[in-house]
């Protein structure tokens, strides 16, 4: 089972066209890596925005953030559905 990862992000540095296009570049990299993105948003507030990924673990997660880590400051959360969570609670 792939695990969900939210991942709110905040620009380093004001964003160019080179360091878009080196982005796309890297975000196929990532997802050959076997992270899927799921839906990437651009927020108003204290962040700049929010991706939502999924992948094998927390492992390749990690490894794929730090391609990226020149150009973005990121806090990740790991997901679980509620559903799951509910059946986690009742087995306790």
């Amino acid at each position: 089972m792939n695990v969900l990862f939210i991942i709110l992000y905040r620009w380093k540095k004001k964003p160019t066209k080179e360091m878009r296009a080196e982005i796309h570049r890297l975000r196929k990299e990532i997802t050959e890596k076997g992270v899927k993105i799921l839906g990437d948003y651009v927020t108003l507030g204290r962040y700049d925005g929010v991706i939502m990924a999924e992948g094998p673990d927390e492992k390749v997660a990690l490894k794929s953030l730090f391609t990226v880590a020149d150009f973005f400051s990121t806090e990740t959360l790991v997901a679980l559905p509620a559903g799951e969570f509910a059946k986690l609670v009742e087995l306790l």
